[in-house]
């Protein structure tokens, strides 16, 4: 965890690499969410070396609001001198050494929010870390952390 801190009934961060999905919409414990009324957060996963990655898959799942995901992926490794391991919100990331990969959002144009998703980014390079910037889907009231369930990294 960079910044940010998660609800007290989201699982721990460990939850979005154990290869395991909600079995229903509405599962608190079994998806990491930021505290309710933040406007979420940001964590780091480290894979101790460089690795090759083709893609990175996120997956969530909720009957409202907390089903979209909205987050910009970073990545980076340790060879830029200027480089910030744990740039707290306020700072760049792309200032200080992370190279800005995506902005994800799953936001549907118009309707309901609920549902399940999923969102793929292709990723080039050797990476040792990526960075997870995340936002809330809506400000209307405190429930707009979306549900992540897994993030799976595949490698190239």
């Amino acid at each position: 965890m960079i910044d940010g801190d998660l609800d007290g009934g989201s699982a721990e961060l460990a939850a979005l690499t154990d290869g395991r999905l909600p079995r229903d919409e509405d599962e608190p414990g079994s998806n990491v969410y930021f505290k309710a009324g933040s406007s979420g957060g940001r964590f780091r996963m480290d894979f101790g070396t460089p690795i090759e990655i083709a893609q990175v898959n996120t997956y969530s799942w909720h009957p409202s609001s907390r089903g979209p995901q909205l987050y910009k992926l970073y990545a980076a490794d340790e060879s830029n001198p200027n480089f910030n391991l744990d740039p707290k919100r306020g700072i760049d990331p792309a200032s200080c050494g992370w190279k800005l990969i995506a902005l994800v959002s799953t936001l549907p144009e118009a309707g309901e929010m609920g549902g399940q998703y999923a969102a793929s980014v292709s990723v080039s390079g050797k990476h040792q870390y990526l960075l997870f910037d995340i936002y809330v889907t809506e400000l209307y009231d405190n429930w707009g952390n979306t549900f992540y369930s897994e993030i799976d990294v595949i490698r190239k």
